[in-house]
């Protein structure tokens, strides 16, 4: 208990009539003893708080009185005030000193009872708050606090009392948070060994709120074992108390009541440890009391022998259980003189059965990552292999076969590359010498005929340079006349030779004239001709104007990354599917392979070559799509790994 005295003439006292503190009249064990008879007719955690007020009120001259509580999942309080204050100082008091107190006695790490006092110009006013705490859990189920006006001659037994009143309130809000669990039990049943567990337990398959307001309030599965069982001993008179989780089919003893440590290998541990596995086994409560005969004739070899070892105890073993089965066991030992009734087995599986569920949550909580991983493995493979889980059996020996060809099987590889459809023996038509654009006459995939005129260049300039050519040719020829018959051997050669030179011109000139004019060699189809922006601009001599494709068929050109060249070879089929018409498959057949790598958006691949056996309308040049090859069987393993395979050995050297 703490004692704390504050001076302050500015400390936020609320203004009220200050009245002599009368000091208590009673005794502390009559105060306790009475408090005591009148929270026994108090069925409710409200009566309990409202009788706790009361009795503040008379005995103790409070002014103003507040008891903080749970009732089941939620937080609740109650207060008392003297006839003399006003309810707006009630409220302040509230605010400013009651709930303030009440939370930090209840979450200081010691909880320990504790009072202080205020003081302005001639007025003082004590403040006392006590935690109401739980027996089992050990942690705090709620709060005292009270304000005294007045100067009180001994403040500190003042803060006794307060701390004495909330103890004993402690004890009938467990009494009422115990049996207020919903466990439906038979009246009259008798719970004892070879009984049903679903005759003689009943499974609560919904966490009760008080149950798991208890557990959650402890850090551990351990916390809470070496809670309940020196709270068992205290409340059933036993001599020795265990409790054991199941963890996979087996017991792991976590606490031993009045043994901080113990090893699991000492004698007294492992009998206790075997007799809750006997229990598990069994599935149900087993008592075990020497002179008694199990209703069903049972035996209870591990008992039968803890018993005998131990002078001829009465032991009682209990399974804690939920929706998903048995979660802990706790085992009682008590003296031979002390057997155990109907009724105390009774109400021991009413308290203990709640705590099933909350158990559980608080075990999970604190599995480790390792523990998580381990516990769901084992949990499926009980789902798996469970008497009734023939399905499950059946899928995992399918999933058993799968993985075995995975491993040893083999799979064809077809590798999915992207390729793109060229036309086959494409022309590229090209500028004969320099010239201006003058008219285009088709455009990209049209068809066009043998002869049929595609193109135009501006002929200007050359039909004036052919025709001075002519005029120059003419007149040479006149004078070569000329001079034959003037018998002018000399001229007339060198009239011959400038004439040959002419005309070899004039022919060239003529020439150009005739492919100023591109026309398609046979029939076929105008691949690319993107020239309408082009018209009047020069082209380069063997600059390109258009693509022309002959009827014939389409090649595919297939893009083969380099993990995989080496697997692709002439001759191997598949089957080519275009983005743009991605229902209709074609067959093919690899006619070649480049030994040389190219480079294509950054990736290293190889070009393979495959003619089309197809000719659809829709198909033109230059549209992709993605082909599959068939290659050669390899491990299934490899087929779906060999690229991660592949990575971890190049990146890692392994």
């Amino acid at each position: 208990m703490q004692s704390n005295v504050t001076n302050s003439s500015n400390s936020p006292v609320p203004a009220a009539t200050e009245k002599p503190a009368q000091p208590v009249r009673l005794p502390l064990s009559a105060l306790t003893s009475q408090l005591r008879t009148q929270l026994r007719d108090c069925q409710s955690m409200t009566q309990v708080a409202s009788t706790l007020l009361a009795c503040v009120g008379k005995n103790l001259a409070a002014s103003v009185a507040r008891v903080d509580f749970r009732d089941g999942s939620k937080s609740r309080s109650e207060s008392y005030s003297a006839p003399s204050v006003t309810p707006e100082v009630v409220q302040k008091f509230n605010e400013k000193f009651l709930e303030p107190a009440a939370i930090e006695v209840q979450t200081d790490s010691d909880h320990s009872a504790r009072v202080r006092s205020y003081k302005r110009d001639e007025q003082i006013i004590y403040v006392f708050a006590a935690a109401i705490m739980d027996d089992a859990s050990g942690l705090p189920e709620g709060a005292l606090s009270v304000v005294v006006l007045g100067r009180l001659s001994n403040p500190d037994l003042m803060l006794t009392q307060v701390d004495a009143l909330s103890a004993v309130a402690a004890m009938r809000l467990s009494e009422l948070s115990a049996v207020a669990v919903p466990i439906p039990i038979q009246s009259g049943s008798m719970i004892a060994a070879g009984s049903h567990p679903n005759e003689a337990i009943a499974n609560s398959n919904q966490i009760a709120p008080a149950a798991l307001g208890k557990v959650a309030g402890h850090n551990s599965p351990k916390e809470f074992a070496f809670s309940i069982v020196n709270t068992l001993a205290n409340q059933t008179g036993a001599e020795q108390v265990g409790f054991g989780i199941n963890e996979s089919g087996r017991i792991h003893v976590l606490a031993i009541s009045g043994l901080a440590d113990f090893k699991a290998a000492s004698p007294g541990v492992a009998t206790m440890q075997q007799s809750m596995e006997e229990c598990l086994d069994h599935g149900s409560v087993i008592v075990h009391q020497p002179g008694t005969t199990n209703p069903d004739g049972a035996q209870f070899a591990i008992h039968r022998r803890w018993s005998a070892e131990t002078g001829g105890s009465c032991l009682v073993s209990a399974p804690l259980r939920d929706s998903q089965g048995l979660v802990a066991i706790v085992s009682l030992r008590r003296s031979a003189s002390r057997q155990f009734t109907q009724q105390e087995v009774a109400g021991l599986m009413q308290m203990l059965q709640p705590f099933g569920a909350g158990l559980r949550l608080l075990e999970k909580a604190n599995r480790t990552l390792p523990q998580q991983i381990q516990a769901t493995i084992q949990n499926r493979t009980k789902m798996l292999f469970g008497p009734a889980a023939v399905g499950r059996k059946v899928l995992a020996g399918a999933i058993v076969l799968l993985g075995l060809w995975t491993v040893f099987g083999t799979l064809t590889y077809k590798p999915m590359c992207n390729a793109k459809v060229v036309a086959e023996n494409m022309v590229q038509m090209t500028s004969s010498f320099d010239a201006r654009l003058l008219a285009v006459h088709v455009h990209p995939g049209q068809e066009v005929k043998k002869g049929q005129l595609l193109v135009e260049f501006d002929t200007t300039d050359l039909t004036l340079q052919l025709q001075s050519l002519e005029r120059e040719i003419s007149s040479t020829e006149v004078e070569i006349r000329r001079s034959v018959a003037a018998r002018d051997t000399s001229s007339a050669a060198l009239g011959k030779a400038r004439a040959g030179v002419l005309m070899t011109q004039a022919a060239s000139v003529q020439q150009r004239l005739e492919r100023a004019r591109l026309v398609a060699p046979e029939d076929g189809i105008v691949v690319r001709a993107d020239l309408e922006k082009r018209i009047g601009q020069s082209f380069s001599q063997g600059e390109p104007v258009l693509e022309f494709a002959p009827v014939g068929g389409w090649v595919l050109e297939i893009q083969v990354p380099d993990d995989i060249g080496t697997l692709v070879n002439t001759t191997q089929t598949g089957t080519f599917a275009a983005a743009s018409y991605s229902s209709h498959s074609m067959p093919f057949e690899i006619l070649s392979v480049d030994g040389t790598a190219q480079v294509i958006d950054g990736a290293n691949v190889f070009i393979a070559r495959a003619p089309l056996g197809e000719r659809p309308e829709w198909m033109k040049s230059g549209m992709e799509g993605t082909a599959k090859i068939t290659t050669v069987s390899k491990p299934v393993w490899w087929v779906a790994l060999h690229r991660a395979v592949d990575w971890c050995r190049l990146s890692f050297w392994i």
